[in-house]
């Protein structure tokens, strides 16, 4: 039983440490059009911004407890997004379970979070020097 405590403790220390050090910032002017089965989501983000980590969340006004992290996504998202207006996210929602996209009053929260220096993209094996 202790062992598993301290596990416990190690991950929630290790989790929260990560947390405190990832500094938001605040998206804004945040809009959507469908097209062709896809929904553009466009945001702004504050200038001057070092390497940033971009979320982007799918909610419904009827259920505030709705929150759904799409996973067919692509564009200004991730890791390595960096400052300006007019970001654009590409949502295949086609891809994504049918029952998640009924109702209405839909909208989105794009989140992001400054990284710390030794966080920021590195170089993959395939990039060459």
């Amino acid at each position: 039983m202790k062992i598993y405590l301290s596990i416990f403790i190690c991950i929630s220390s290790f989790v929260f440490y990560k947390l405190a050090l990832a500094q938001s910032l605040k998206s804004s002017n945040v809009h959507y059009r469908i097209i062709d089965k896809k929904i553009e989501v466009f945001y702004d983000m504050p200038t001057n911004t070092d390497s940033v980590q971009v979320f982007l969340i799918f909610r419904k006004k009827s259920d505030f407890k709705f929150m759904l992290s799409p996973t067919f996504i692509s564009g200004n998202v991730g890791i390595g997004v960096f400052s300006g207006k007019n970001n654009k996210i590409i949502w295949d929602y086609n891809k994504e379970k049918k029952s998640v996209l009924t109702g209405s009053g839909f909208y989105f929260q794009v989140i992001i979070n400054k990284l710390p220096s030794w966080e920021q993209r590195r170089p993959s094996m395939n990039e060459t020097k």
